[in-house]
């Protein structure tokens, strides 16, 4: 039984967030479906040099997937990095730049992410009485849910604002 997103009852933050230096690996293709090979081969890369354990994972969605084509989606699999860092092969770096977002915290199946983020703009975003900002909206993760016991994201969907 699918729910209604105007439905949806969640919770809602407004907090200014940081800049994240970054790196990434880009894939192009439907938000959501293989994203996890990329996060492999980054964490594969950032694990022996010392970056995991101090790093935060994160996804980020560079386009409106109501107008771009799935093919044409870019999603960059990320991991917080120190500004040290240097790229390496398919591995770029990029600073994201912080500032005001919206953030609802949730736990949360990949059908059930999809929902969340559709009621985020569907719904909250057009009756919120901010307007979006000019930067991709993302993903920050709290755990694996291959670990979690019913397969669950523990993650903020951060939404980047604005005042109108």
């Amino acid at each position: 039984m699918q729910v209604n997103i105007k439905e949806r009852p969640a919770q809602v933050e407004i907090k200014e967030l940081p800049d994240y230096h970054v790196a990434y690996i880009r894939r192009f293709g439907e938000y959501g479906a293989e994203i996890g090979a990329s996060f492999g081969k980054l964490l594969q890369w950032a694990k022996p040099r010392g970056l995991v354990e101090n790093g935060t994972t994160l996804s980020v969605f560079w386009d409106n997937p109501d107008i771009t084509p799935p093919e044409n989606c870019r999603t960059d699999a990320c991991i917080t990095v120190p500004g040290s860092t240097e790229a390496w092969g398919d591995i770029k770096l990029q600073t994201l730049p912080g500032g005001l977002c919206a953030i609802h915290h949730t736990e949360a199946t990949n059908s059930e992410l999809l929902e969340a983020w559709q009621w985020m703009f569907k719904h909250w975003l057009p009756n919120s009485g901010y307007a979006p900002a000019n930067r991709p909206p993302f993903e920050l993760y709290y755990n694996d849910a291959a670990l979690h016991p019913e397969h669950k994201w523990i993650v903020d969907i951060c939404v980047p604002i604005a005042a109108y």
